[in-house]
């Protein structure tokens, strides 16, 4: 008795401890005469304690005194108070139902029209939270939805996704609050990784709604969107695609896609169709079978074609991006090149060399088309050499910005798959030296193209063994069968040894530092 007394004893001294530790730091936090770094302090500390401390906090009125602080002007407290609130929310249904009721969603919209990259990402893990805590999810710890606690909330959470779901398009919403918006389609629509909701977002007509904002370029629209928006798009396209379970879900989404996409072709003014274009490109870059799928609908190759034929800057440009994904397949890239090549070259004669790079990148794209297989080569021997150089200047010279660096990059990283371009990287230590600085500071796409161009050049990527009867068996039928190329490609060990003074490893590890920076 003795002891549990005093366990007693010590349980409530703690708790009052907590209490009294809370009340501070609210009285500290709404302290309108502190100086500025108490209150910063105060701040931080209830994140923390929102996190680690939930029930505490929740229990000492919480709630009730941070609502009020999201409707104030100082970003910094009403960041601090959105994501006490969201870490009170974790892994509790019932404090989940108490602080949406409190809150409302119309307050977390309110947060996320603000230009703040930080709030809207707290505010989508508010959100993110409130309906993990509702269905059971933890993502996490892989934890899949319990149907009983989602059955229960079901009016609640249906309530969320639909606003999730009209909320994409809402014109006030700021370009980090709609990629926030997205991300959360991303996360929870799915049915292996999230609550489900694929049917009801077909019926909702969210796939419509994703590729409203897929096919937004600045220039044209009214909705705020930023640089990273359309990846975001093509992501969560492409996380619902894979999800799929059966040909008759994946014959609706794409139907719904089609249905969009011919509608803006069919459309008589131009920018609809710039819009359709866009659109496509970002399925292009998401769930490629689907854009490969509309590329064929009668009139899209031609559109494309005359917009990249266009006197205009922008129509090139967008035509230009869209024929670069396209080119992905042999087939596309042959009747590209077939079509549009004369075009693609006096685009390389652009004087505006944001044009020009992009014809650069199609150029590259479309001649290596053809991967390792020498047979399938579409471009003359010693081209693809002739456009590393031309992708090499771009690279190497620090006064070019950052988009034309990046483009020069993704062009080099289709061309790394040839052994003669290999070998002439490999020489240049001052383009690799120019890879390592652009990885310091470019965007999700040129990362994507520096990690190709090391990943081709040390022959990392995987490769299917092909069974010698198989080859025969394919020969016998008249199939094609891919041919390496005469030359030897480089090894990781050759590159490597191929220059006493070439500290390929030292790059290659920067690189990849640099890559970690930007993941973390």
């Amino acid at each position: 008795m003795e002891k549990l007394s005093a366990r007693i004893q010590q349980m409530s001294k703690e708790r009052h401890s907590t209490n009294s530790r809370v009340s501070q730091m609210l009285k500290a936090f709404f302290d309108q005469q502190a100086d500025t770094e108490k209150r910063q302090a105060a701040a931080n500390n209830l994140c923390i304690l929102g996190r680690d401390n939930p029930a505490q906090l929740f229990e000492a009125g919480g709630v009730e005194v941070l609502v009020p602080v999201l409707g104030w002007k100082e970003p910094e407290y009403v960041l601090a108070a959105v994501r006490t609130l969201g870490g009170m929310c974790a892994n509790n249904e019932e404090r989940a139902k108490a602080i949406m009721v409190a809150v409302g969603f119309p307050g977390l919209q309110q947060q996320l029209t603000k230009d703040s990259e930080d709030l809207c990402i707290a505010t989508g893990y508010f959100i993110m939270t409130m309906v993990c805590a509702l269905t059971g999810l933890n993502r996490k710890e892989e934890k899949k939805v319990d149907m009983i606690r989602l059955n229960a909330n079901i009016q609640a959470v249906g309530s969320i996704m639909k606003a999730i779901i009209l909320t994409l398009t809402d014109t006030k919403l700021s370009g980090f609050g709609r990629d926030a918006v997205i991300d959360l389609i991303l996360k929870l629509v799915p049915r292996t990784t999230g609550i489900d909701w694929i049917r009801r977002f077909f019926d909702e007509k969210g796939i419509s709604a994703l590729l409203k904002i897929g096919g937004c370029i600045q220039e044209l629209t009214d909705l705020k969107i930023t640089s990273d928006t359309r990846g975001h798009v093509a992501l969560a396209l492409n996380n619902i695609y894979m999800d799929l379970e059966s040909d008759k879900e994946r014959a609706l989404f794409r139907e719904q896609c089609e249905n969009y996409t011919v509608t803006l072709l069919d459309k008589d003014d131009f920018d609809s169709k710039i819009q359709c274009v866009v659109a496509l490109t970002t399925l292009l870059q998401g769930p490629f079978d689907v854009g490969n799928h509309i590329m064929g609908t009668k009139g899209m190759l031609e559109i494309m074609l005359v917009m990249a034929g266009s006197e205009e800057v922008l129509p090139q440009k967008i035509a230009v991006e869209a024929i670069i994904q396209a080119s992905t397949k042999p087939d596309k890239s042959k009747a590209i090149l077939e079509l549009g090549m004369p075009i693609l070259k006096k685009l390389f004669q652009s004087k505006d060399d944001h044009i020009k790079v992009r014809a650069l990148a199609a150029l590259c794209k479309t001649g290596s088309s053809g991967g390792t297989d020498a047979a399938g080569k579409a471009m003359a021997d010693g081209s693809t050499v002739k456009l590393a150089n031309y992708c090499l200047k771009y690279l190497k010279n620090p006064d070019k910005d950052m988009d034309l660096r990046k483009w020069a990059a993704e062009g080099l990283a289709y061309l790394t798959l040839d052994a003669d371009v290999k070998e002439k990287l490999c020489e240049d230590t001052e383009a690799i030296q120019a890879i390592v600085e652009l990885s310091k500071k470019a965007d999700e796409l040129g990362i994507y193209g520096i990690a190709t161009i090391f990943v081709n050049l040390t022959n990392s990527y995987d490769k299917k063994e092909i069974m010698p009867e198989l080859k025969e068996l394919a020969k016998f039928s008249k199939q094609h069968v891919p041919e390496e190329a005469e030359k030897v490609p480089l090894t990781t060990a050759l590159v490597v040894k191929y220059s006493p003074h070439f500290a390929f490893v030292l790059h290659l590890s920067l690189c990849l530092v640099n890559f970690a920076r930007d993941v973390y």
